[in-house]
């Protein structure tokens, strides 16, 4: 069985015990890819650091095919992934043009009281040494290395100033002084490796509230 199909805020309450998974490019191989689930074309055209919509499966195994849009007749990655009930998750693809793979990163299901925001810090920038995540001047994580994601941190809606430096140093890869962090929210803080390749990541900041709680 496949994927039901992009999310309406109505499918979560209508199925509470499915997962909700969308995919992620975050290979340094910047070529759009087709994604097939279960032999069913599922994501078009997915360009390099962005995201697709959210998918409700139920929990199982699927079978994950990915192909370059430009050729679909070789797939430069052939996996599964297994995939369990009231899971929200992140596919994230990674790797180089010579060799790809695929980390699920994942999280139950959550609602936010509007009095929080929640946020989450993600390393998949394969270029850049283990950094410290800084909020309003405090150390929040130390040592984030590649492919580690944190749990969600509460903070207080409102903005906030984000810092990442390298781990143990004072050398910055990423300032953002404002960023704006909703009531009840979930946000996830991508790292990825830019285009040239340098140290300096990419930070993406995305939404990781798959469904509605109105």
């Amino acid at each position: 069985m496949g994927p039901i199909g992009s999310v309406m805020p109505e499918l979560s309450f209508v199925n509470r015990l499915a997962a909700y998974v969308r995919f992620f490019h975050s290979s340094i191989d910047t070529e759009p890819f087709h994604i097939y689930v279960n032999g069913r074309l599922t994501v078009s055209y997915l360009d390099y650091g962005s995201f697709s919509g959210y998918f409700v499966f139920f929990p199982g195994t699927y079978s994950i095919v990915i192909y370059r849009a430009r050729n679909t007749k070789v797939p430069i990655l052939n996996t599964r992934i297994t995939v369990q009930k009231n899971m929200v998750y992140t596919a994230a693809i990674m790797g180089t043009p010579a060799f790809h793979s695929l980390e699920l990163i994942g999280a139950r299901k959550q609602e936010v009281p509007h009095d929080q925001a929640r946020i989450r810090f993600i390393h998949l920038a394969s270029n850049t040494p283990a950094v410290d995540v800084m909020v309003d001047g405090q150390t929040l994580y130390s040592n984030l290395m590649y492919t580690d994601a944190t749990e969600y941190f509460i903070l207080a809606p409102g903005i906030h100033s984000i810092i990442l430096k390298r781990n143990n140093s004072s050398i910055f890869l990423f300032d953002e002084p404002k960023a704006s962090l909703r009531s009840g929210s979930l946000t996830g803080v991508y790292l990825i490796s830019k285009r040239d390749k340098s140290s300096v990541p990419d930070v993406i900041f995305s939404n990781e509230m798959p469904f509605s709680l109105n």
